[in-house]
């Protein structure tokens, strides 16, 4: 044979191997169900990606096996040699409904195996495994993208507890909404009593008729009360709603029509809006315990998410903290900021241990003033007096930090804070 023809045959040998399928495990048994009945059903067999070990490439994919009788049978590539490690997960399914999962591994094998000879022996997915015997821990390394499926879920907030409705805080993260058994829980994940007045400007006007003569003439007509926001106005010519800025304005309490949509004598109008809450006592926005610290940089120990337009002109916020200083052997600092002001910022020598301060804060419509006090024991009595610039009704996050003066063995701990709000008339 001339030397290009046998180059030519070992070429098409190899390419001939390369192209061959994987090898594979052939799997048979018989199932039966616990009253001695053939299982009849289907199995779901999934993979993840992985490369056996004849480097065939074993791309993410499932198949649906049918069991009829209870005969198994089935080939399947080995997972014990594969890289990276891989697994079968099992899913059985009969009587129209999953029943149980379960995980394989299978080695290389050219004899049939049993499926008690593929089964990883951890606990039923899903279910008990109701023996007694040993049970391997998986940690989540070695389950492929577990840890990136629980990067993107929620996770427990410093306020957290059991048996609570859940709302979403500032960082998206899961906490317990706040508020006597008898209140309701708003879509801001405020609280406040049921019915028709909340506790966050969540008042309601509802089918108000405005004031003012409807002669064809009139443009004018007085509202009850101010919506809060504006846009709540949801105002009705007979049935029909009007366009704010387009067929009325409104200032205030105060609706104007324009020239060519003045209410007719006979129309009917009607309003409903959202106001501002009524005065009242005070209501908790926050309040729980916070973490500690052993560092000597400021660390936020609590934090409470006030939402847009929660507070208005003339309503108070009173924040109160609690906090404990464990050794002594370092100074240490603590902290209420409202954003990016400091409200309060005190520092605390070695012998200090229990701490508390208060700050009141007072709200005009572009502005704020506040005034603080803060002591302990064996720290004085301190106050102070501040400004602040800005609309009430933003967003805010009131962040409690602390730090020691020092690094060692001493700590830092918000033992406890509370944010409350008192409505204004």
């Amino acid at each position: 044979m001339y030397t290009w023809q046998r180059a030519l045959l070992v070429c098409l040998v190899f390419t001939i191997a390369m192209a061959a399928a994987p090898s594979l495990t052939p799997i048979q048994d018989r199932l039966y169900r616990a009253d001695g009945k053939s299982f009849t059903g289907i199995l779901t067999i999934e993979w993840r990606s992985f490369e056996a070990a004849d480097t065939s490439n074993i791309p993410t994919n499932r198949l649906e096996l049918r069991v009829v009788n209870g005969v198994l049978k089935t080939n399947l590539a080995p997972t014990t040699t594969a890289t990276p490690s891989a697994q079968y997960r099992v899913t059985y399914v009969s009587d129209g409904r999953i029943q149980f999962a379960e995980l394989w591994a299978v080695p290389p094998s050219t004899t049939p195996l049993r499926v008690r000879d593929v089964r990883i022996p951890t606990p039923v997915i899903g279910g008990s495994s109701g023996g007694t015997g040993s049970v391997t821990q998986v940690a989540i390394s070695d389950v492929t993208g577990l840890q990136q499926e629980l990067d993107v879920r929620p996770t427990s907030g410093l306020n957290y507890s059991p048996n609570r409705a859940v709302v979403s805080n500032g960082q998206g993260q899961l906490e317990s909404a706040l508020g006597s058994d008898s209140e309701c829980v708003h879509v801001d994940g405020s609280s406040g009593p049921c019915g028709t007045t909340g506790v966050f400007g969540a008042g309601f006007q509802d089918t108000e008729v405005p004031a003012g003569t409807l002669d064809g003439v009139n443009q004018i007509f007085t509202l009850a009360d101010s919506p809060i926001p504006a846009s709540s106005l949801h105002l009705y010519r007979n049935g029909v709603m009007q366009r704010r800025n387009l067929d009325y304005t409104i200032s205030g309490s105060i609706v104007t029509f324009v020239s060519n949509a003045v209410p007719q004598v006979g129309d009917i109008l009607q309003a409903s809006y959202r106001t501002k809450a009524a005065a009242g006592p005070s209501h908790v926005l926050c309040s729980g315990t916070g973490t500690s610290t052993t560092s000597d940089t400021a660390t936020v120990l609590g934090s409470c998410v006030i939402p847009a337009n929660l507070l208005h002109a003339g309503d108070r916020v009173e924040i109160l903290i609690d906090v404990k200083h464990t050794g002594s052997t370092a100074t240490s600092q603590h902290e209420i900021r409202w954003g990016t002001t400091t409200l309060l910022s005190r520092a605390a020598g070695t012998t200090a241990d229990a701490m508390t301060a208060r700050v009141s804060f007072g709200f005009t419509t572009t502005s704020g003033q506040y005034n603080t006090q803060s002591w302990g024991n064996n720290l004085t009595l301190a106050s102070s007096v501040g400004s602040w610039v800005g609309a009430p009704e933003n967003t805010v996050t009131i962040d409690f930090r602390g730090w020691l003066g020092s690094l060692g063995t001493d700590s830092l701990a918000l033992v406890a804070y509370t944010v409350l709000r008192y409505p204004a008339p």
